[in-house]
């Protein structure tokens, strides 16, 4: 447990964002270690991984914090059911608003039913559904008849939506990928309109 005492964690981690991007530090760095740690099985193991999950979830979600220009953000970010855990949401939102402030993310567990009803209090410029791995056909098909019920453009990322893109060829949904700096490009030229869904 001493590797992951929060203090040492803090000090790497402030060493990490000194010296490289925030894509390079999760993608190349935190996030894999994070992935190797969720199946370590020995003893006292299970306990690390909590304790650097919980950690980097709270760092990811105060940068998330730190970056908001208003109240009210123009994307709103949300994970598709049991598709991703929590970390992997939050790094995705950061990621994807790279620094713009434009990105809330919704808790796990936000009900996709629900949707239009926080996009109607919400006023977002878009929604984009998270989906970290293949999307089921039945669940595909409910979301591209949910997005037509949606007062905002509907976009969906992560390797689901990269293994859906024929899918959603022609649908109202738009395709913005799995690669963190191409899901924050085609982002920005979906609010603005140039992305053809």
């Amino acid at each position: 447990m001493e590797s992951f005492a929060e203090l040492r964690l803090q000090q790497l981690y402030g060493q990490l964002f000194a010296s490289y991007p925030l894509e390079q530090v999760f993608n190349e760095v935190l996030m894999p270690l994070w992935h190797e740690l969720v199946h370590c099985n020995g003893f006292g193991q299970h306990s690390q991984w909590l304790t650097y999950d919980a950690f980097l979830r709270a760092q990811a979600w105060q940068r998330l914090q730190f970056a908001r220009r208003s109240e009210t953000a123009s994307v709103l970010f949300v994970a598709l059911p049991d598709a991703c855990r929590e970390l992997e949401l939050l790094v995705a939102g950061l990621l994807l608003d790279g620094g713009k402030g434009q990105v809330r993310v919704l808790p796990l567990g936000q009900p996709l039913d629900e949707l239009p009803l926080v996009c109607q209090l919400g006023n977002p410029e878009a929604l984009v559904l998270f989906a970290a791995a293949p999307i089921p056909p039945a669940l595909l098909n409910k979301i591209i008849r949910l997005s037509q019920a949606i007062d905002c453009p509907v976009g969906l990322a992560g390797i689901g939506a990269e293994l859906a893109g024929d899918q959603l060829r022609g649908s109202p949904l738009a395709n913005l990928g799995k690669h963190p700096s191409l899901m924050a490009s085609r982002l920005q030229q979906f609010i603005a309109g140039r992305l053809d869904t």
